[in-house]
């Protein structure tokens, strides 16, 4: 239900109005009446009503003139002009100020009640939005835990790539891993108040923060976008972050990992954190580069390649690709790019858009069964997929084609 606010200095006229909503089903449980605009501007600052209906020409402030007041309070709600002029300046003001509409007296019952309802649906339509972004939030936020827990571990599904692309984090974004120890067991609450802390000052210099928490270990990974516009960000980073703790009373140990470069690095950069705050032994990678193949390539590289062009169709994970291989997700990450210029998870992207691309000539096939010919279990994650790679969604690159090959036979 929401509560309206009827403003004219005519008696009659606010009687009128109150009139047409007693008689009308609007979803209105509360009228407040004023007779100018100085008064409107008390009512509005204690009962904040959701829909104004302002005359123009009151005594001391106007309704324009009040309405720029209101609008320095920032808050939902709804505004509507009436007046007995029909000046084309009045209209172009109230509409400038961001009203719903400008009637002009006499209002008649049918027109007051449609500019009402279109008000109402607008405060709904503009709630239900709040409410699906404060429920998305909060989702991403309950999620976060989930993420930074399969990045550590070098899992690299759908959904995760998804969650980074909507916190505006690239597959080749630079940042650090960082383990802290909290000692003394604090509670939820002080958590839960570090954490907010720490992004917000992170947030000043453009840093991205993500944890995850289990036994007292807090995993932290701090994203840069562009750590070149940031000369030694990474040392700063361990300063700032201890700094914030301490700020916060907090007791802790804390471990740095190794800067990373790409996401696909950030397994290294924990295990490092880990090692460093002493809850893990170190890890050494003792396997040997194989030799190298006629074209300059190692053949480990040429066979991951292989693996991922007769196998793009299928679920890969980083995990599966790298135990085909034979090696460490470090290993081979760090030896595919150093040779291909990409990452795994790049590279088998590309494989699978260039294949769409081959198939989606083809417009016998669904662009949901593409996308499972392709390896998305997901048709929606395809799309957006292939949209950010291509520039351009699916169906649109199919008509593209069709119409290249129409033009083509025109002119032969």
């Amino acid at each position: 239900m929401y509560k309206i606010l009827i403003a004219d200095d005519e008696e009659l006229e606010r009687e009128a109005l109150r009139f047409f909503i007693d008689e009308s089903s609007l979803d209105i449980d509360q009228v407040i009446e004023c007779a100018s605009g100085t008064e409107v501007i008390k009512r509005v600052m204690l009962d904040r009503p959701d829909i104004m209906v302002l005359d123009i020409n009151m005594p001391g402030l106007n309704g324009l003139q009040a309405l720029e007041k209101i609008k320095c309070l920032d808050y939902r709600f709804r505004a509507v002009f009436s007046t007995a002029y029909d000046y084309f300046e009045y209209a172009v003001e109230a509409l400038r100020l961001g009203a719903v509409d400008f009637m002009v007296k006499p209002v008649k019952k049918e027109a007051f009640i449609n500019v009402i309802m279109r008000a109402v649906d607008e405060l709904d339509a503009e709630a239900e939005k709040e409410y699906r972004e404060t429920k998305l939030l909060k989702t991403l936020d309950m999620m976060e835990g989930k993420v930074v827990g399969d990045l550590v571990l070098g899992n690299m599904p759908e959904e995760v790539l998804y969650y980074l692309d909507l916190k505006h984090i690239s597959t080749e974004c630079s940042g650090n891993c960082f383990c802290i120890r909290l000692q003394g067991s604090p509670d939820k609450c002080a958590r839960q108040n570090l954490f907010k802390a720490v992004r917000k000052e992170f947030g000043y210099l453009d840093l991205t923060v993500m944890f995850s928490e289990a036994n007292h270990m807090v995993t932290a990974i701090v994203f840069c976008r562009e750590p070149e516009a940031f000369p030694g960000i990474f040392g700063k980073m361990e300063e700032l972050l201890a700094s914030v703790l301490r700020q916060q009373q907090t007791v802790f140990i804390m471990g740095s990992g190794t800067p990373f470069t790409d996401v696909s690095q950030i397994e290294e950069s924990y295990g490092m954190a880990r090692e460093r705050v002493g809850d893990m032994a170190a890890r050494t990678e003792s396997r040997e580069e194989g030799p190298e193949s006629d074209s300059g390539t190692p053949r480990e590289v040429e066979g991951i390649c292989s693996f991922i062009q007769e196998n793009y169709r299928k679920r890969l994970t980083l995990d599966i690709i790298a135990s085909e291989a034979g090696f460490s997700k470090y290993y081979v990450n760090r030896l595919f790019k150093q040779y291909m210029g990409t990452t795994v998870v790049d590279y088998l992207i590309r494989i699978r858009m260039q294949k769409a691309k081959e198939l989606l000539k083809n417009e016998t096939c669904s662009i949901k069964q593409i996308s499972g010919l392709v390896g998305y279990s997901e048709p929606n994650y395809f799309t957006w997929t292939f949209k950010k790679m291509e520039g351009m969604s699916p169906l649109k690159f199919r008509y593209e084609q069709a119409e290249g090959l129409r033009e083509e036979k025109d002119g032969e």
